[in-house]
């Protein structure tokens, strides 16, 4: 299955390695590897978790890695995902 990133999701998984590197360098590599590699599971069964918004006419599902929300839609011939946006769960949720 495929998973692929907006741009915005891509400087949303800058941001927080950079916020981690401030401690820890070496565990903001590996933590933003982590998180990549989960979105991968995630396009393995992405209809499990449930839709939370919508964003041009298509589901917006979301799931959890540690504190961070990963917004994901499907993508039009439902063979993968595109991660639309990640957040921390203490942050606002994002409008779509």
């Amino acid at each position: 299955m495929l998973c692929i990133f907006r741009d915005e999701a891509i400087q949303n998984l800058k941001e927080i390695g950079d916020f981690i590197a401030q401690d820890s360098p070496e565990r903001a590599v590996s933590y933003i590897q982590e998180m990549r590699a989960y979105c991968q599971q995630i396009a393995l069964s992405p209809t499990i978790r449930r839709v939370v918004a919508h964003i041009e006419g298509r589901a917006v599902r979301k799931a959890l890695f540690g504190n961070y929300h990963i917004y994901y839609t499907l993508l039009s011939d439902e063979d993968g995902i595109e991660i639309v946006h990640i957040r921390h769960g203490a942050r606002r949720r994002p409008t779509f």
